[in-house]
């Protein structure tokens, strides 16, 4: 391993359930009927890349820019607002990384605005060196088009790369860009199928750096 990049929603944060609130909220604010059982398979994509599939598949006429801020803004009062944490196990493990001075990122599909969100709630501005959204590359997970761009960035060869994820699409995305991915069982991000991920782990804190 030489560098560790971090999914963030479901990851990170808690957040899965807020970002499929503000999905439901503004797709009913749109006027847009769907089905909340259908969020899980998008769990890990932009929500531009919902929208847009939802859009295109009715052939609605509307904009897809307004929907995504409307959603992002909720998404965002949430975090400010509600009483988060960082999922357990967490800091710890950044801190476990830092001793080992390996880089360390972020590649999320939400927008910069999310997650810099995230990063000011909990006090994370240190803790990364690079820090990539999603909603800036033209292709969403499943493509592997952010974790290899994270890794350039990074300057470190994908293959000594190792992700840790939550969701399949992420799961995916990771391993087409051939790194190791680490998923973490988390269920608040509903059923998701882990098993081409490397490891999965039920909590955090059983993911030891010193054996990657």
């Amino acid at each position: 391993m030489k560098a560790f990049i971090f999914d963030m929603d479901g990851v990170i944060i808690d957040s899965e359930p807020l970002h499929n609130e503000g999905i439901l909220k503004t797709l009913s604010y749109f006027k847009v009927s769907f089905t909340p059982r259908n969020l899980e398979q998008y769990a890990g994509t932009t929500t531009a890349f919902l929208f847009n599939k939802i859009v295109e598949e009715r052939n609605l006429q509307l904009s897809i820019d307004e929907m995504v801020a409307y959603k992002d803004q909720h998404v965002i009062k949430g975090i400010r607002e509600m009483n988060l944490r960082p999922i357990p196990g967490i800091l710890d493990l950044l801190s476990a990384l830092k001793v080992l001075e390996i880089p360390i990122a972020i590649a999320s599909s939400s927008a910069f605005p999310v997650i810099d969100a995230v990063v000011e709630k909990f006090q994370l501005s240190n803790q990364f060196d690079i820090i990539m959204s999603g909603e800036s590359l033209p292709q969403s997970k499943p493509d592997p088009a952010i974790y290899l761009l994270t890794a350039k960035q990074l300057g470190v060869n994908p293959v000594d790369c190792v992700v840790l994820e939550d969701a399949s699409l992420g799961v995916q995305a990771a391993k087409a860009a051939e790194m190791f991915c680490i998923a973490f069982q988390n269920k608040n991000s509903g059923k998701q199928n882990l098993s081409q991920a490397d490891q999965i782990v039920a909590k955090i804190s059983d993911i030891d750096v010193s054996v990657l």
